[in-house]
């Protein structure tokens, strides 16, 4: 959880708090390098998270779940679906 805080702060701007975070999903990678990603659920948090790397991204924007970008990140729209399934572990091969 601290790591996934420590990212959230440096990616997005926003620091949370451990007792607003759960796991959600794991997901091994099998792509030109192998990476295991490991997925938060936060349910709170102050502020408002804006691109704080945007040399590293393109993009961040609130969307309707059910209406993801299509040209969105294909294993992170992966790890949401099956966050919303329940899946807690997944292999994804890009």
């Amino acid at each position: 959880m601290e790591a996934a805080a420590r990212e959230a702060e440096e990616e997005v701007g926003v620091k949370l708090d451990r007792l607003e975070m759960a796991f959600s999903t794991v997901m091994h990678r099998m792509e030109e390098e192998e990476r295991v990603d490991f997925f938060i659920r936060v349910n709170r948090w102050p502020g408002e998270p804006f691109n704080a790397e945007p040399d590293k991204c393109d993009d961040l924007r609130w969307v309707d779940i059910h209406q993801l970008p299509v040209n969105m990140v294909p294993y992170v729209r992966r790890a949401l679906e099956n966050h919303h399934s329940g899946i807690p572990f997944d292999e994804f091969r890009g």
